[in-house]
């Protein structure tokens, strides 16, 4: 079995070789209601494509 450790260095290879790519399109900071509205509001919408992070705190 292989051990997560050697999964996470085969993915970290992957990216940085560019063969696998962050499908990350929108990032809202920080974290608080407004951005927390602004993101679920982008993932309704049906037109998003990829994903979105809201990331720290105020």
């Amino acid at each position: 079995m292989i051990s997560q450790h050697d999964i996470l260095d085969k993915i970290a290879q992957m990216l940085d070789s560019g063969k696998l790519k962050c499908t990350m399109t929108k990032s809202l900071t920080p974290l608080n209601a407004t951005n927390l509205r602004k993101a679920h509001k982008l993932v309704e919408s049906g037109h998003m494509t990829g994903k979105v992070v809201v990331s720290s705190w105020e």
